[in-house]
């Protein structure tokens, strides 16, 4: 056991990064931290470690694994539990082996189980490290646990819940749970902020939602999607078309999804296009009748196989079939009148509307209210002894 104290430890290695260091801003820095260090300013180090251990100095070799072991392990009861833990987790990704990671993580934890907020922490990192390990089924069963505290827990810190999400988005999609994925991943972007990803996750997790959004069975609800900013990291990228198929199927617009499955032929002819060309025809079409169903006004939700075959270009006989597949997903509610040949619809289920729906249901408001006025100015005139 070393009789050096943790302090002078730390002192005697800030001192000689400092002092061998070639780069004056570096050095600066060091000699920066050794000062807080030595003056307990607890909080002000915390928050230049925050940005001093993103620094491409310790992304070579084993510099940041020095440095916790120097500097970043004689801190762990002095400055905030989570802040700690952000760090150790960020230590971690310097571990070639997983299991190491894993351990390292744990032993942490141990240490920090009490502390609600950083233990979530560690242990959201140390699921996705048993999934990166192939160990899915501990990773999820970890998630599950941490779902219970979780909801235990009120007035969390944002990126305890990113963590958490993060976990489960890699979850979903490494066992190609399109659906979940989806679901995840959009409850990921509501606690993360956008400005601390790195373009490229952007556009890959933007992809990977969008594909997941298209080819999730019970994924009919495009507008949050849609209408995130994190969207627009495909712009001028070789994704940039699954936007305008987003918008297509937020739409129910199939003559747009049929030019856009002939232009972007190559893309549609392989994984993980290829084998759901079924289900996206169904889902766009079921989407269609969605869209007929809000865009007619309530008095008027009768709708004849016809008018339901003509904005699904299916066929009349395939009709009532897509209107079951479409109730069975409790997307809408209604009576179907097979000898009648129409369908009585009484509800559309909500959705996350862009500018143009918004504007349209703005429309249908405005002229709800005229109609309402005018009834009751016709009441007043009829009844007038009533009113006086």
């Amino acid at each position: 056991m070393s009789l050096i104290s943790p302090s002078t430890r730390a002192n005697n290695y800030l001192a000689s990064r400092r002092t061998n260091n070639s780069v004056t801003q570096i050095s600066k820095t060091f000699s920066e931290i050794q000062e807080l260090y030595n003056k307990k300013l607890w909080h002000r180090l915390t928050q230049r470690l925050e940005e001093f251990l993103k620094h491409e100095i310790f992304q070579q070799g084993t510099e940041l694994l020095d440095f916790y072991n120097e500097v970043l392990q004689d801190l762990e009861k002095k400055i905030n539990p989570l802040k700690y833990a952000t760090f150790v987790i960020l230590v971690a990704t310097k571990y070639e082996n997983k299991e190491e990671a894993i351990k390292f993580c744990n032993d942490v934890y141990s240490r920090l189980s009490k502390e609600k907020e950083a233990a979530i922490l560690l242990q959201s990192h140390i699921a996705f490290l048993k999934l990166e390990s192939n160990q899915s089924e501990e990773s999820k069963e970890l998630l599950d646990q941490l779902k219970t505290q979780l909801d235990e827990v009120t007035g969390i810190d944002p990126a305890v819940c990113a963590a958490y999400y993060w976990a489960l988005c890699c979850w979903a999609k490494y066992k190609n749970y399109s659906a979940e994925f989806y679901k995840f991943s959009l409850q990921y972007l509501a606690y993360v902020p956008l400005d601390s990803l790195s373009l490229e996750l952007k556009i890959e997790l933007t992809r990977d939602i969008s594909i997941a959004a298209l080819i999730g069975d019970t994924v009919f609800n495009f507008g949050e999607l849609v209408g995130h900013q994190i969207l627009s990291s495909l712009n001028n990228t070789q994704y940039s078309w699954l936007i305008d198929l987003l918008n297509a199927f937020n739409n129910g617009d199939l003559a747009r999804y049929e030019l856009l499955k002939q232009q972007f032929q190559n893309y549609f002819n392989q994984p993980p296009f290829v084998n759901k060309l079924d289900l996206l025809q169904q889902k766009i079409c079921v989407l269609a009748i969605m869209v007929l169903v809000f865009q007619t006004k309530a008095e008027n939700r009768t709708l004849t196989f016809k008018t339901i075959a003509e904005a699904t270009k299916i066929n009349i006989n395939d009709v009532e079939y897509l209107v079951m597949k479409a109730m069975s997903q409790k997307l809408v509610k209604g009576v179907i009148d097979q000898v009648s040949q129409v369908v009585h619809f009484t509800w559309v289920q909500p959705r996350v509307l862009d500018v143009k729906q918004i504007l349209e249901l703005k429309s249908r408001i405005d002229s709800w209210r005229e109609t309402v006025a005018t009834n009751l100015v016709k009441i007043e005139g009829e009844t007038p002894e009533l009113l006086s």
